[in-house]
C-alpha cells in the first residue's frame, strides 16, 4: 500500500490564512452595510464569501490534516463576531420596524426578527460562559453537538439575509424575501436554543456527577 503524500509546509498555513482573512473581512462588511443600499449589497456578497470561507478552511484543515490550535480556538469565535457584527450593523443602519412581521413598505428589522436575533446572541454568550465555567470547574470542555454546524449555517443565512431584505432592498423591498429571511432566522433561533439546552444539560450533568463523587467520599 503506497504511503500517504507528506503535507507540505504551505498547506498547513492555508486554513489559518483563510481564518485570518475572514477576521479581516468583518470591518469592511460593517462599513458597507452602514452605507447606501448598493454598498450594502456588496457587503452582503462579501459576507457570503466570508461564510463560505468558514467551510473552506475546515475542509482543507481536515483534508490536509492541518488542524491547529489557532484554528480550533479562533474559528468559532470569528463565526460569532461575524454574526454579531452584521446584526448590530443592520440594526444601527435601519433600526426596528414597528410591525411584528415584515411589511412590504416597512423599514428596518421586524420585531420578531430582532427578538430571534437577540435570543441567538444571548444563547451564544451563555454557552461561552458555560464553556469557561466548565473548563475551570472540571477541567473538561463541552463536546460539540451534531447540530452545531447546522446551527451556524442557519444563523449565517438568517442574520446575513437581513442585509439583503432590510438594507440592500431598501425602497424595493420584496415581502416574500423578508418573510423567507425571518423564517430562516426563526429556525436558526430554534436550533440555537435547542443546542444551548443540550450544552446546559450536559454541564449540569457533569456538575451533578462531581457533586455525587464528593458526597461518596
Amino acid at each position: 500500500m503506497p504511503s500517504a503524500r507528506p503535507i507540505r509546509h504551505w498547506q498547513k498555513r492555508v486554513p489559518n490564512a483563510i481564518t485570518l482573512l475572514r477576521g479581516v473581512s468583518v470591518l469592511p462588511i460593517i462599513v458597507l452595510v452602514m452605507g447606501t443600499p448598493r454598498q450594502a449589497f456588496v457587503g452582503w456578497i462579501v459576507f457570503l464569501f466570508a461564510c463560505l470561507a468558514d467551510f473552506v478552511d475546515g475542509y482543507f484543515a481536515r483534508r490536509w490534516n492541518a488542524v491547529s490550535l489557532f484554528g480550533t480556538a479562533f474559528d468559532p469565535i470569528l463565526d460569532k463576531v461575524l454574526i454579531f457584527a452584521v446584526f448590530v450593523a443592520v440594526l444601527a443602519r435601519s433600526g426596528v420596524d414597528f410591525s411584528l412581521l415584515p411589511q412590504q413598505e416597512g423599514v428596518g428589522m421586524s420585531q420578531l426578527a430582532c427578538l430571534f436575533a437577540f435570543l441567538i446572541l444571548v444563547r451564544e454568550i451563555v454557552v461561552s460562559g458555560l464553556r469557561e465555567f466548565l473548563a475551570q470547574k472540571t477541567h473538561t470542555s463541552l463536546p460539540v453537538v451534531p447540530l452545531a454546524k447546522d446551527k451556524t449555517t442557519l444563523q449565517m443565512l438568517g442574520i446575513g439575509g437581513q442585509i439583503l431584505s432590510v438594507v440592500a432592498l431598501e425602497g424595493h423591498r420584496q415581502l416574500w424575501v423578508s418573510m423567507l429571511v425571518d423564517l430562516t432566522l426563526a429556525l436558526a433561533c430554534f436550533v440555537t436554543l435547542y443546542t444551548g439546552f443540550l450544552y446546559s444539560r450536559y454541564t449540569f450533568k457533569l456538575l451533578k456527577q462531581g457533586g455525587n463523587k464528593k458526597t461518596k467520599r
